[in-house]
C-alpha cells in the first residue's frame, strides 16, 4: 500500500513537472501552440503510446496494447484539460 502510494505520488510530482516546464520557457504562449483538436492526431497519440507500451508494460497482446495507449491518452487529456482550466481561472 505504501508502495503504491509513493508511486502515486511520484507520477503525481513528474506530470507538474512536464506541465510546468513550459510555462517558464514560453510564458508569452502559456507553453503551447493553440491548435485544433483533430482525428489524426488522436491517432498518433494511440499509436505512440502504443510503442511506448510494448517495452514498458510487455504486452504481448494487442488488446493490452490499446488498453494502456487509451488509458494514456485519456489520462493526458484529462491532466491537459485540468490544467488549463487551471490556467483560465489564473
Amino acid at each position: 500500500m505504501n508502495s503504491t502510494r509513493s508511486r502515486t505520488l511520484q507520477v503525481v510530482a513528474g506530470t507538474a513537472v512536464l506541465i510546468g516546464l513550459p510555462l517558464v520557457l514560453f510564458p508569452s504562449l502559456y507553453g503551447v501552440q493553440l491548435l485544433r483538436a483533430s482525428w489524426h492526431y488522436l491517432f498518433y497519440e494511440i499509436v505512440f503510446y502504443g510503442f511506448v507500451a510494448v517495452p514498458l508494460f510487455r504486452c504481448n497482446r494487442l488488446i493490452d496494447v490499446l488498453r494502456v495507449a487509451g488509458v494514456s491518452l485519456a489520462y493526458r487529456l484529462s491532466i491537459g484539460a485540468l490544467f488549463g482550466l487551471a490556467v483560465s481561472a489564473l
